[in-house]
């Protein structure tokens, strides 16, 4: 039995190549530039890096001009320092917490009578509140004392809703009075709700409840 010879490497090259030979291609392309390279580095390169070259080195002299400009100044402020150190320090004889009142003048007599007359504008201005307070305080009790004696009896929701109050059949927008008759004691009724009515007099509302 004879045996088979082994494949060289034309004849794998030549088999790449039928198989796939866009593969095959590429590497030879590559192959090919990197011969190239190789070829030009040891024939045209050098082979150890160039070498340094020193150069001196320039260092720019002090002039003797400025050093001695310098050297004095220096001198001159140490002796200063120390001479402020061993001297003792110079008596203050003025007193520091004193107040100049010629810095600070007093108002004249215009701006004082200024000043008094606002502040008597404004105590007025406070006394004529407190007297409003006061006359809206006593406006209010007298109202609340006469919603005291108004009875809610009864309420009819509707379109227009009505309420039935002392006997008198109300509703939104009347007047209603604690007594007949009595024009100092009549509110007006502003909403009718559900087992409740609000009524007004004088800027003052109030609650009537039905019990």
């Amino acid at each position: 039995m004879q045996s088979k010879p082994l494949p060289t490497w034309q004849t794998k090259l030549s088999d790449a190549m039928r198989r796939d030979p866009k593969r095959t291609g590429a590497l030879g392309v590559l192959s090919v530039v990197l011969l190239v390279l190789i070829g030009r580095a040891m024939i045209g390169g050098r082979a150890e890096p160039s070498a340094a070259v020193a150069g001196p080195a320039v260092v720019k002299k002090k002039s003797v001009g400025d050093a001695a400009m310098r050297t004095p100044n220096k001198n001159l402020n140490a002796a200063a320092v120390q001479k402020w150190l061993n001297s003792s320090p110079s008596k203050i004889d003025r007193n520091l917490f004193a107040i100049k009142l010629d810095f600070y003048p007093l108002p004249s007599g215009k701006g004082l009578a200024k000043g008094a007359k606002s502040n008597s504008d404004e105590d007025k201005s406070a006394a004529q509140e407190a007297d409003v307070l006061k006359e809206w305080a006593a406006r209010s009790e007298a109202a609340q004392q006469q919603a005291r004696l108004l009875r809610l009896q009864s309420t009819l929701m509707s379109a227009r809703p009505k309420a039935l109050i002392n006997g008198q059949m109300v509703k939104e927008g009347d007047a209603v009075t604690a007594n007949p008759g009595d024009s100092q004691g009549e509110f007006r009724v502003l909403k009718i709700e559900p087992r409740r009515v609000i009524v007004e007099r004088d800027g003052i509302k109030l609650e009537i409840l039905m019990k």
